[in-house]
């Protein structure tokens, strides 16, 4: 019944939507000539479709439908839609200079199409071997370290928004942003670290996640000083699971002194 009704509901927004998806496709064939589109999925906010190009896809298309003011009661939110939007395109413009992100295609202030990456969910290759939780986290961190670097920060840190393009992990959605102002940017960095590892171990038996010692020390040598002392007040809800792992003490004790429930 759940599915009948979620189908009927994104059945309404589509005929609600139409002439605006219309127009905008419209709009990205101008840019990028003769293209198709075909449905991929519903997000929260918007429609996304995979751009396809002599029959193979050839980028990925969010199109932006809801629009909400902020919610001043939490951290992250996703429902601007000029915010959203801007977020993903500056990631991903200043991030594929440096192999991190896809690259932009196309950009509105209705749409947003980046290149589609052919590689698997970084995900996916973890539930096939969930031994390699370590190595593949150690990847994903580096990863999340040169974007900060560049002063960009995810919010949505999962497996499942990291794909492996050849041997370059890459990541994508970066539609959530900061909901209230004083979330800082460090804060902010802290929670994409400690959110990674919280939800990659959700299904990763105990016997691996006990060899955490090798990177708790990689942890030690990437993570500046500037974000280990972080108050995670306005994240705890999001991340309190870390605590039920064995991981926990360390990186409390480590790596980020203030990550206390």
């Amino acid at each position: 019944m759940r599915k009948i009704k979620k189908l009927i509901r994104n059945l309404k927004i589509l005929y609600q939507y139409q002439h605006k998806i219309k127009n905008v496709q419209k709009e990205i064939k101008k840019e990028l000539g003769t293209v198709e589109f075909k449905f991929a999925s519903f997000g929260g906010a918007d429609i996304n479709y995979y751009v396809v190009r002599d029959n193979k896809k050839f980028g990925m298309l969010r199109l932006a439908i809801i629009h909400k003011e902020n919610d001043s009661s939490l951290p992250i939110v996703r429902f601007n839609k000029k915010k959203r939007l801007t977020k993903e395109y500056t990631a991903y413009a200043v991030g594929f200079k440096y192999a991190l992100t896809p690259k932009v295609l196309y950009h509105s202030d209705d749409a947003l199409v980046c290149e589609y990456l052919k590689g698997k969910r970084v995900f996916d290759i973890l539930q096939k071997d969930k031994s390699k939780v370590w190595s593949i986290l150690s990847t994903a961190v580096e990863t999340y370290k040169d974007l900060h670097n560049l002063n960009i920060v995810h919010l949505d840190a999962t497996l499942k928004n990291f794909v492996m393009d050849n041997t370059q992990m890459k990541v994508i959605d970066f539609e959530y942003y900061a909901g209230k102002e004083d979330f800082t940017l460090e804060e902010q960095k802290a929670y994409d670290y400690v959110r990674i590892i919280e939800h990659s171990l959700r299904k990763i038996p105990h016997k691996y996640q006990e060899n955490y010692h090798e990177f708790i020390d990689y942890l030690d040598k990437i993570v500046p000083k500037e974000i280990r002392n972080v108050d995670f007040k306005y994240v705890k809800p999001l991340i309190n699971n870390i605590q039920n792992y064995p991981i926990y003490t360390a990186l409390k004790e480590k790596i980020f002194t203030k990550l206390t429930f």
